[in-house]
């Protein structure tokens, strides 16, 4: 978990990262890069914390 003691914000208002009118921007793709690397990311009501949860894979044969 990662948590600060700022405002916060809503995840569901970011700009969507793919859009082509958003991809030179300088910002904007944490949230992008922790979806796609994490099993789960979820936030606090408030928007000021975020959990992220990576499975291992087991390969054992």
């Amino acid at each position: 978990m990662i948590r600060d003691q700022g405002r916060g914000f809503d995840p569901n208002s970011l700009p969507d990262p793919t859009d082509p009118a958003n991809l030179e921007k300088a910002a904007g793709r944490g949230v992008l890069l922790m979806r796609s690397f994490m099993d789960e990311v979820s936030y606090n009501d408030r928007g000021n914390s975020v959990t992220l949860v990576k499975r291992r894979s087991d390969h054992s044969p």
